[in-house]
């Protein structure tokens, strides 16, 4: 099983957080704290410009990298055992960038929120299933708390991109105001 301090920062802990990572505004702290950098939004909107395209985002650039090593430790790992597993773990860890993409060529605030829900489901579902396969003893301990840490600070950088879409969406929807 994977230990609590292995998954969480140890800060977390001593909060007092249960081992399950204790209430989801610390799981938000960890996250925020595990991607330094910004969600790519703030940045671009305080310099008068956004991104161009999807690739431009942080957020993107971060899950297409947790993509990466969760690929990457399925190849080194004894993970073809439980080929369902294998399969779900695939699908849920190309999800997020592929769903941030979709989302971004949408050109509309509130569409590009409901396909980042979609992005964070499959982020809760690859939590799931990486700690299934400690568990079952597929996947070595530590290389999977570092990826889990992963999607829980790329979760942080979709919730809050998400709020922000929202919140931009519902702006644009206030009678009385000129659209652009």
């Amino acid at each position: 099983e994977v230990q609590s301090t292995e998954v969480h920062s140890t800060r977390s802990s001593q909060r007092g957080g249960s081992k399950r990572g204790g209430s989801e505004q610390e799981g938000f702290e960890r996250g925020r704290r595990a991607c330094r950098g910004g969600i790519g939004t703030r940045r671009a909107a305080h310099s008068g410009m956004g991104a161009r395209t999807y690739r431009e985002l942080v957020v993107f650039q971060r899950s297409a990298e947790l993509r990466r090593r969760v690929l990457a430790l399925l190849a080194t790992s004894d993970a073809h055992a439980d080929r369902r597993l294998c399969d779900q773990v695939r699908s849920a860890v190309r999800s997020p960038p592929r769903n941030i993409a979709e989302g971004f060529g949408r050109y509309n605030p509130a569409e590009f929120a409901q396909f980042l829900d979609v992005a964070i489901g499959s982020l809760d579902e690859l939590d799931n299933h990486l700690r299934d396969g400690v568990e079952a003893g597929l996947f070595a301990p530590e290389p999977t708390a570092e990826a889990i840490r992963m999607s829980a600070g790329c979760r942080w950088m979709i919730v809050r991109l998400r709020t922000y879409l929202r919140r931009e969406a519902a702006r644009r929807r206030r009678p009385g105001r000129p659209r652009r």
